[in-house]
């Protein structure tokens, strides 16, 4: 960590400064760095497949476990962040109430398996577009993936 903080927080701020263009995303991937500081993610439990191959990645197959109230913040968070730098999750991010069908949890779960078809579908149940909840799914799973 340096004077100003962590390095990565000088580094979005350059690349902001020299690329106004990316502002949005560049503030969503800020909010998935901090977040993946947070201490709230101490309670991560995770449990490797007895059955994984050797060369396989350390996660393949694993269970992970997490406070779901710690993962629906996370997300309302980041729904917020992303529909300040577009309008096209403003609609999740808005709703006091979220559509019976919207499952942030679901969604962290989809992003870390990487379930493209299922974050399709979470997408039309909250009325938002694929390509915008596709583009969230990796800085969703970071936190997670970092604890």
């Amino acid at each position: 960590m340096t004077r100003d903080g962590p390095p990565h927080r000088r580094a979005l701020a350059d690349l902001s400064r020299d690329h106004p263009e990316w502002s949005g995303w560049i503030q969503v991937l800020g909010a998935a760095l901090e977040r993946a500081e947070d201490p709230s993610w101490v309670d991560v439990e995770v449990a490797p497949d007895p059955s994984r191959a050797t060369d396989a990645p350390l996660l393949a197959g694993a269970a992970l476990s997490a406070d779901g109230r710690v993962l629906e913040r996370w997300v309302d968070d980041l729904l917020a962040t992303a529909a300040r730098a577009g309008d096209a999750l403003a609609p999740l991010a808005r709703a006091r109430r979220p559509p019976a069908a919207w499952d942030p949890v679901g969604f962290v779960e989809a992003a870390v398996s990487h379930e493209m078809e299922r974050i399709d579908r979470l997408a039309a149940d909250g009325g938002v577009s694929a390509d915008a909840l596709r583009g969230l799914a990796a800085p969703a799973a970071m936190p997670l993936l970092r604890a």
